[in-house]
């Protein structure tokens, strides 16, 4: 089997000018599966508050705020990065009653909903239409990441777990041009930036295979 690889690979690389995604043929051949990629970080048993924040209003489509914390709880759960996250439903009730929700910081949202560690993500940069201008800037959604812990008020330098920089760990989401058009409507690529960044965003705290590289 591994001379039969080989033997692919060696025929790809005499193929001139045929843009071989070479990450994608040793991930094919099962180099990717074997290895794994740690994750940055592990997450408490919960429960855990996903907390979305779009602090300079770069979100022109709304929805997309909601989605994202909605698709990245899911997916913590669903990867076993942690046990238990706090329902969207439970924070949209806090907002509703609470008339200063919206203007108190991430720790004191925290302990409000009673969580045991806060995936504080912020919004950085938004950009999507329905109609393409630009084939080079088609749909793009730039986050900052950290991980608080809100039940910590004594030792301001304990307060954020992760990582270790101020700015947060950043990710950061596009959609080609193609992808645009074949989606069309403002919900569905709404949805589409959600769910890729869920997944890239979950990803940091669970062990994963090792994805595709592409050939730059």
């Amino acid at each position: 089997m591994v001379r039969g690889c080989v033997g692919v690979a060696l025929l790809l690389m005499c193929v001139p000018g045929c843009g071989v995604k070479w990450g994608a043929v040793f991930y094919w051949m099962g180099a990717g599966r074997m290895h794994k990629v740690e994750a940055e970080y592990i997450l408490s048993e919960g429960p855990i508050l996903v907390l979305v924040d779009d602090l300079e209003g770069r979100l022109t489509w709304a929805s997309t705020r909601e989605r994202l914390a909605e698709l990245l709880a899911d997916e913590l759960v669903e990867r076993h990065a942690t046990e238990r996250v706090i329902s969207p439903e439970t924070v949209k009730r806090y907002r509703r009653t609470h008339a200063d929700f919206d203007n108190l910081k991430c720790a004191p949202v925290g302990r409000l909903v009673g969580a045991d560690q806060v995936l504080w993500v912020e919004v950085k940069a938004f950009f999507a239409e329905e109609e393409i201008y630009d084939t080079t800037k088609a749909a793009t959604i730039a986050v900052m990441v950290r991980v608080i812990n809100p039940n910590e008020r004594k030792d301001r330098g304990k307060v954020r777990l992760w990582p270790a920089n101020r700015e947060g760990k950043p990710v950061t989401v596009q959609l080609r041009a193609t992808e645009v058009g074949r989606l069309k409507t403002k919900d569905r690529i709404a949805a589409e930036l959600a769910r890729r960044s869920a997944c890239e965003i979950a990803k940091l705290f669970y062990k994963h295979p090792l994805e595709d590289v592409e050939e730059n």
